[in-house]
């Protein structure tokens, strides 16, 4: 469901049996934990980021905030589906539930902006503007309160994304249904799919480690991308 990076080039993969961290070692990806979660099991984990010494998790009800032990010391948002969430330049919260963001800034005070269409992953750049992903209708940008679309009509392979996220260099990247991963460069995409070598276009989640490796989950297998100044 979720991929983020660990420390060491570790990355921490959520999925309905729990959280799997893996590594890459001697060009072959290596299962080095299993974590498991104390969760009602109605409720499916979908996106996980590490901040600190605690472990933030989107689920299908609600968020919850683990401690460095892996034990759940807060939840946020019972009951709703949390799609996706992260923290802007400014350490601001920013969760993503069904047809609405809401920001948490650093001093309580909650702000809601609603969503005409269902997003399902966000993404957000060094500039603070935000990006949405959509499962049928591309992507939304939001700029400065007011809204930009990407879809096939400037220049998306398809309008069904699975996922979306910013690498080390700020480079946006977009997992896609059919279509494999693109990164987009100067307003064009540039698509890394089963040609390219990866073992499935179906994309569902994307990320950078902290040794610049771009991993790529699909629904079949887990590719590792190392990318090139030239790439």
């Amino acid at each position: 469901k979720g991929i983020c990076p660990w420390e060491n080039g570790v990355v921490a993969i959520s999925s309905k049996n729990g959280i799997f961290q893996l590594c890459l070692k001697n060009d072959s990806i290596e299962l080095i934990n299993v974590i498991s979660i104390d969760t009602n099991r109605l409720t499916e984990l979908h996106q996980i980021k590490k901040r600190g010494n605690q472990l933030f998790i989107a689920t299908s009800n609600g968020l919850l905030i683990l401690n460095k032990n892996f034990e759940i010391e807060n939840k946020l948002f019972n009951g709703k589906l949390i799609a996706d969430f992260s923290w802007d330049s400014k350490g601001d919260l920013i969760v993503l539930s069904e047809k609405e963001i809401v920001h948490i800034k650093s001093n309580g005070i909650h702000k809601t902006t609603p969503l005409g269409n269902t997003y399902n992953r966000r993404a957000i750049a060094k500039n603070n503007n935000i990006y949405l992903s959509s499962f049928s209708n591309g992507a939304l940008i939001i700029k400065d309160n007011k809204t930009f679309q990407l879809t096939t009509g400037n220049g998306l392979p398809t309008n069904q994304i699975f996922n979306l996220n910013f690498d080390n260099e700020n480079n946006l990247w977009l997992g896609f249904s059919g279509f494999g991963a693109s990164q987009l460069i100067a307003a064009k995409f540039k698509s890394f799919d089963k040609d390219f070598g990866i073992q499935s276009n179906q994309v569902q989640t994307v990320c950078m480690d902290s040794k610049g490796q771009l991993w790529v989950g699909t629904t079949s297998a887990v590719d590792i991308i190392k990318l090139s100044n030239n790439s």
